[in-house]
């Protein structure tokens, strides 16, 4: 059984200019896997070659060989006789620019502390109706409680296929009358690239980012946005999302918008 082991860390870029610095291509590396049952390394991340040259890449100084590269993806091969420890891995494309990174080759460690608790999640679908239970006595009247919702706005769309860019794309909108709503946006998005990108999505002022795993098959992401929103006149709310990356493709399939009326904000 092979033993794959994620390596994920900021880049340390070390370049070195014969242009201006806003010329450069200077390669970006995203997410390391080591195969030590291959002896093999997958780099993904941009700018690996951007002239169509063969990337070079070192690892504790020693020139690793390349198995296949794209701009964007590099397998290369490692020594099967590599020790557990960290090393440096540095990709360097065909424009001598280079990005440096640590990775991490050994057993997986204790695991850490428990993080924080996160946010609440939106509500979930009703579940099926339970058998009916035995009449009981009549209880005594209770008094009236407050109005609850009384109506919802909605706006959706399956195998929409809406191309994003690395600016705002309207998605869909809703007009609503001047009331108090909560607001519930649900965006399913696709990045056939298979590259770590990122999609962006903002509804009545909430903005939720979502990242696409650099690994092979992790092509869809959920987005959920959840707000308030209290107009004192007729209004329109809008969902809206954005790609990170320009040069990898990511179109939003399933998006659905609901904004529920309520009595009131406090």
């Amino acid at each position: 059984m092979s033993k794959h082991f994620r390596i994920t860390s900021f880049v340390l870029a070390s370049i070195f200019l014969a242009v201006p610095a806003w010329c450069a291509t200077a390669p970006v590396i995203c997410s390391v896997v080591v195969n030590t049952a291959a002896n093999e390394i997958i780099i993904s991340g941009r700018n690996f070659s951007p002239t169509g040259t063969p990337p070079t890449v070192t690892s504790g100084g020693t020139k690793l060989t390349l198995v296949s590269y794209t701009n964007s993806i590099i397998v290369a091969q490692v020594g099967s006789g590599m020790l557990a420890g960290s090393y440096p891995l540095t990709v360097t494309n065909g424009s001598k620019l280079t990005a440096t990174i640590s990775i991490t080759i050994g057993a997986i460690g204790p695991p850490g502390p428990q993080g924080p608790i996160g946010p609440l999640g939106p509500t979930g679908s009703q579940g099926p109706a339970g058998p009916q239970g035995i009449q009981g006595s009549q209880g005594i009247q209770g008094p009236v409680g407050p109005a609850g919702p009384s109506h919802a706005y909605s706006s959706s769309c399956t195998n929409c296929n809406i191309a994003l860019g690395t600016s705002s794309t309207s998605i869909t909108s809703l007009n609503l009358p001047t009331e108090s709503y909560t607001v519930m946006a649900k965006t399913i998005a696709n990045d056939n690239a298979q590259s770590a990108t990122s999609v962006t999505c903002q509804v009545a002022g909430d903005t939720t980012t979502a990242v696409f795993a650099a690994v092979y098959n992790v092509t869809t992401v959920f987005v959920v946005n959840l707000a308030t929103l209290t107009s004192t006149s007729p209004t329109t709310v809008e969902l809206t999302c954005s790609a990170l990356t320009p040069d990898v493709p990511v179109w939003v399939t399933t998006y659905q918008l609901v904004a529920t009326f309520i009595g009131g904000i406090n």
